[in-house]
């Protein structure tokens, strides 16, 4: 973190989650975005979220279960738990988003799609809280758009993640997703 938001905000705290499910992800993530856009300024959203700094760890004898960290600023922490709730409206989940490629005007880019085992494999490079969203708002938007009808319910509970630490000095994760069948372009 930089010097004025630990000036500002205070000194990081990690919160951690469970997380077994896309939508596990999917509200961890929204429940600390909500934290940093109850607990800052306006001016100041954008960069906490990409100085909110991600960690993981698998769970052992687990195909896609893990516990996610976000460095959050104490203060911020603070702000919230002294309000009623916690839980992001509707309008800024980020499900809504998934028919919008340019959300929250985000670089979008594709992941590469690799097939093996009749599976489909795709990672991101996660670093900050924005790198989250970008990676799940990307993620759902390819799964909604390769499915038919009430298939990307099933889709999305059928997808498995792994994590893998990027190296001990440095905080951030590899998430992978690895989906039923095959959604390569054709």
């Amino acid at each position: 973190m930089d010097t004025y938001t630990l000036e500002t905000y205070g000194t990081a705290r990690t919160i951690r989650y469970l997380v077994t499910s896309i939508d596990d992800l999917r509200e961890a993530a929204e429940t600390v975005r909500f934290i940093v856009q109850q607990g800052s300024g306006n001016n100041d959203h954008d960069t906490i979220m990409k100085s909110v700094a991600i960690s993981a760890m698998p769970l052992p004898k687990s195909l896609s279960s893990f516990i996610i960290g976000f460095d959050v600023p104490m203060k911020m922490l603070e702000t919230v738990t002294t309000t009623k709730s916690i839980v992001p409206s509707n309008d800024e989940r980020i499900e809504r988003h998934v028919t919008n490629p340019d959300f929250l005007s985000l670089g979008g880019t594709k992941p590469e799609i690799t097939v093996a085992n009749n599976r489909s494999n795709f990672g991101f490079t996660i670093l900050s809280l924005t790198d989250l969203i970008e990676a799940l708002a990307s993620t759902l938007q390819l799964l909604h758009s390769r499915s038919k009808r009430f298939e990307f319910v099933n889709l999305k509970r059928r997808t498995r993640m792994k994590v893998l630490s990027l190296n001990d000095e440095q905080k951030g994760i590899k998430l992978v997703f690895q989906v039923p069948g095959m959604l390569a372009e054709q």
